[in-house]
């Protein structure tokens, strides 16, 4: 019973960590994005973001737009291998799991 509390536990501290570490990758990427439209110099904001999984690149793909004039800047940004590594598994297992 011990066991499974402390596996719980581990699990509960590696997810919180995860997460803690997740946002601040996220508000790393939105801080680079541009603020003012490199077109007119209108207000940029906040239009999508992707997941990105593919063999060679693993991370977000931001897209905000200028509240002006509509121009549209898309850059993606890579997460950190131990993220990537988490989100290549996982899709792995979520198409074994789909045959």
């Amino acid at each position: 019973m011990n066991d499974m509390n402390n596996d719980e536990d581990m699990i509960k501290s590696f997810i919180e960590e995860f997460t803690r570490e997740a946002f601040k990758v996220i508000a790393s990427e939105h801080d680079q994005m541009p603020k003012t439209c490199p077109k007119c110099g209108g207000e940029m904001r906040f239009k999508l973001q992707k997941l990105i999984i593919e063999e060679d690149f693993v991370g977000d793909e931001l897209t905000y737009e200028c509240k002006t004039c509509g121009y549209e800047i898309t850059k993606r940004f890579s997460f950190p291998p131990n993220y990537a590594k988490y989100f290549k598994n996982m899709l792995g297992k979520s198409k074994s799991e789909e045959k």
